[in-house]
Parts: structure tokens; C-alpha cells; sequence
């Protein structure tokens, strides 16, 4: 891209940016990232390529717009975004801090977190869960930052975001089930010979047949989240339906990889969990028991579920291993292999090992956004 290009492409992108701050906060650090971080700094990172810091800006605030941000938090949002420009520009967060403070430009706990968050994202460091439990914009500016940093940035041809079509939106509709396990096997059956092929169907039925038998549709998705019988099977259809946001599928092809990168990606889920029965109070009006101070309760019973995992591998190793049992290598393209390999990596984690990896990088947004978002603890 030539110079001009490239300075012609900034100004137009500083000015759309420059229209979306339209509050006093907004206003103050656009106008105080345009004056000191213009330019394309480079970063050795990005394959020794230059990028311009309005493009991260750019780039954040489009796909946490796409991925279905509240409007309540658009500003804050904007505000996390450029920020996270001044991170990307150089400064330590400490002296970002220090400068929005000199220049009485005030973030919100939430955004604040969100920022820190985002700047362990980009250093490759773990983001502490609870920087991201209960903080829904913490999750979307860290999965915007991960799309950006190993995706965008790195290759811009393989952006995670298609152009799903009408076509595919409405087969999408009609092969929903009336239960998660119903919809994942019509999923299944309807979408994954378009993306492996029809000489490859048997192995598709397998994957099906085992499914039932190592218990999938009776498995909890954890300890916490969803844990009773069943809850692995509607994590994955809160997870596919995140992928499809994200990913936005434009053929019957590329649905297909999306239900079998989600399922597969969740087969370490089974046979991981062992259940306890016990019994425990319940406040209740209509209990038949008393406490001293006159609340009433009563006695339940519950299954408590706790971790037993017996295979030595990590979560992305044994979804493949897994997976492999069913869809031998012949049948699993490159593409979903590495998706799945590298499914176990958290969104608190290093997303190093994802550059340039669409599928896998989409997949573990996916995964932590029906976590955190969609999820509750002790559902």
C-alpha cells in the first residue's frame, strides 16, 4: 500500500471514529489519542509490519458493535478502545492511567477493569477471572482485542466475521430441536457432510452414535456453570450460537465446521465428572421446617458434581484425541484439527499460540462469551 494510500485511509478512519465520540468523555480522549498517537508505530509482533493505532480503535469498536454489545455500553466500549490504542502506542498502563487522570478523562471500575483485562491480553498474560465474571464489557473488549491482535493484525484476509447469508441464516432457523441434544444432532446431520463430504457421512453417523455412548448428552458443562445432566449439551448450543454471531457462516459448509469445531471442541467435557448425592436446606415460605428465628425451610435433594478427570492431557488434547476416535484424520480437515487442538485455551490465558489460527481464535471468544455472558454460577 502506497504512503498516500496510507495516510489517506487514517483520515478517514480518525474522522468516522471522531463522529462516534459524541459525549464529553468520548470527545477529550479522541481528541487526546489524535494528537499524540498518530502515525503507525511498529510492532515487532505483527511479522515486523507497521499498523496504526487507529486501526486497533478501529477495529475494537466495529466488532464489539458486531458481536452484539448492549448499547448501554457502547461509551464504554469507545472509551476502553482507544485506551487500548495508547497500550498498543507504548505506554505502560500505569502511565495511561496517569495521563487520563492529568488530563481529568475519568473510566468507570468496569471500564477500568475491562482495560486491564485487555492490557494482560496483549502482554500474553492470564486475566484473573474475576476481571472478567460479572463484567460483561470486560469480556467483549478482551474478545475484540483477541480477534484484532491474532487475526486482523496479523493476516487481514482471514477476518472472523463472514457474510452469512439470508439463505443460510433461515436453514440455520429451521434445524432447531426441541431440546439442545435434538438441535446439536440436527445440527449435525443437517450441516457436517457439506464441510467433510458425502463419502465421509459414516464417520459423521459414528460421531452421533458416540456421542450417546460416553454419556455427552448427559454430562454437566462444570462444577459451577450448568452443572446437572445436560449441561454440557446446552453450553454447546450457547457456545454455537455465539460462533454464529462471530464466525457469521455463508455456507452450508461453513455451518458444518462450526457445530463440529464446538462439539468436538467440548468432547473433553465427558467422562470428566463424577456425581455426588447429598441434600441441603431451601428457604422457602412453604417449608415444612423452622429455624430458631422462625424462617422456614426445607430438605432437598441435590447432586453435587465434582472434577475426576483420569486422562493426562490438556482440554485442547483430549477433545482431539477424542474427536479422532470418531472422525478418523483422513475425514477432519487441517482446519478443524487445529481449532480443536487449540480450543482449550481461555480467554484468561495466552493467546499467543493462536495467530492466524480464524477457527480456533473464534472458537475460544465463543466459548468464554456464553460463559461469562450467557451462563450463570450455580445454574
Amino acid at each position: 500500500m502506497a504512503k498516500e494510500e496510507i495516510n489517506h485511509t487514517e483520515e478517514m478512519l480518525w474522522a468516522a471514529l471522531g463522529t462516534a465520540c459524541s459525549t464529553p468523555r468520548t470527545g477529550a480522549l479522541f481528541a487526546l489519542c489524535k494528537k499524540n498517537f498518530p502515525g503507525r508505530p511498529p510492532i515487532a509482533d505483527w511479522n515486523g509490519q507497521a499498523h496504526a493505532i487507529i486501526e486497533v480503535i478501529t477495529s475494537m469498536k466495529e466488532l464489539v458493535e458486531q458481536m452484539g454489545l448492549e448499547a448501554a455500553h457502547r461509551e464504554g466500549s469507545l472509551m476502553v478502545a482507544m485506551a487500548t490504542g495508547m497500550l498498543v502506542a507504548g505506554l505502560p498502563l500505569y502511565e495511561v492511567a496517569a495521563l487520563l487522570k492529568k488530563r481529568d478523562i475519568s473510566l468507570t471500575r468496569g471500564e477500568f477493569t475491562a482495560l486491564v483485562a485487555v492490557n494482560n491480553e496483549l502482554n500474553n498474560k492470564p486475566i484473573p477471572d474475576g476481571q472478567l465474571a460479572g463484567n460483561p464489557l470486560s469480556v467483549f473488549m478482551v474478545a475484540a482485542s483477541r480477534l484484532t491482535w491474532t487475526l486482523r493484525l496479523h493476516n487481514p484476509k482471514a477476518l472472523p466475521l463472514g457474510e452469512g447469508t439470508d439463505a443460510v441464516k433461515a436453514k440455520i432457523d429451521g434445524a432447531w430441536g426441541q431440546s439442545s441434544m435434538e438441535s446439536i444432532e440436527k445440527f449435525i446431520k443437517t450441516f457436517a457432510p457439506a464441510y467433510i463430504g458425502e463419502k465421509f457421512t459414516p464417520k459423521v453417523d459414528a460421531l452421533l452414535k458416540g456421542l450417546v455412548n460416553i454419556g455427552f448428552y448427559q454430562a454437566p458443562a462444570s462444577t459451577t456453570r450448568l452443572a446437572y445432566k445436560g449441561g454440557l449439551a446446552d453450553h454447546v448450543v450457547n457456545v454455537f450460537c455465539r460462533m454464529i454471531d462471530i464466525y457469521n457462516p455463508a455456507t452450508d459448509a461453513e455451518v458444518g465446521k462450526v457445530i463440529l469445531a464446538v462439539v468436538c471442541a467440548n468432547l473433553c467435557r465427558c467422562m470428566r465428572y463424577t456425581a455426588t448425592n447429598g441434600r441441603k436446606k431451601v428457604y422457602a415460605d412453604d417449608g415444612d421446617r423452622a429455624e430458631p428465628d422462625g424462617r422456614k425451610y426445607k430438605v432437598v435433594d441435590t447432586v453435587k458434581w465434582e472434577h475426576n478427570e483420569k486422562l493426562p492431557f490438556s482440554d485442547g488434547e483430549k477433545a482431539l484425541y477424542m474427536a479422532l476416535s470418531y472422525l478418523d484424520g483422513g475425514s477432519m480437515p487441517d482446519e478443524l484439527v487445529s481449532a480443536i487442538a487449540v480450543s482449550g485455551i481461555r480467554l484468561d490465558e495466552s493467546a499467543y499460540q493462536l495467530k492466524d489460527k480464524c477457527l480456533g481464535v473464534c472458537l475460544t471468544v465463543a466459548n468464554a462469551m456464553a460463559t461469562f455472558l450467557d451462563e450463570k454460577e450455580g445454574s
